[in-house]
């Protein structure tokens, strides 16, 4: 009775064991498909907004572009300023004259 018993238990705790870490495999797989999906869906998000951003404002540009006195500065300008690589004021003669 007694070895029955204790087998029973060993049984018991091997099963235990063995689900208790399936359980935290699965936990850990559940969150690093979470964590790598949540990379993409923030990366496509933000490249999408990007190419949105773009299309929206050339299509406001040419749209405004009729207007003179009303000028929109585009995000391509913008990098193009940050990077200290384009001359705003020769841009703005450039359109005037035309």
């Amino acid at each position: 009775k007694y070895n029955n018993y204790s087998m029973k238990s060993i049984r018991y705790l091997e099963d235990f064991a063995r689900k208790q870490f399936k359980w935290k495999e699965q936990i850990s797989r559940n969150v690093a498909w979470y964590a790598w999906s949540l990379q993409v869906k923030t990366f496509s998000a933000v490249v999408l907004s990007f190419i949105f951003l773009i299309f929206l404002e050339t299509w406001f540009g040419l749209v405004l572009s009729r207007f003179h006195y009303i000028r929109i500065v585009s995000t391509s300008e913008c990098s193009l300023l940050w990077l200290g690589a384009f001359s705003t004021e020769k841009y703005q003669l450039q359109k005037i004259n035309i």
